[in-house]
């Protein structure tokens, strides 16, 4: 996992992109963890476990795609 400012990925979101399908990377603001940015198989990876715990019920606002 990495670590980078919102100012380091608007500044190269290409670089910040590349990680981000490998691994996720955590964006913070004011040295403070806000968002996470992952790939799209790893997001659904980790939406098909949270599925699959509560029962194989999707959420409300799940993507039909996930």
């Amino acid at each position: 996992m990495e670590w980078i400012t919102s100012a380091e990925l608007l500044r190269d979101f290409s670089r910040s992109h590349r990680h981000g399908r490998r691994d996720p990377v955590v964006i913070t603001r004011n040295r403070r963890d806000r968002l996470v940015l992952l790939g799209v198989e790893r997001y659904s990876e980790l939406k098909a476990a949270e599925i699959e715990t509560a029962g194989g019920m999707p959420d409300r606002g799940a993507s039909p795609n996930v």
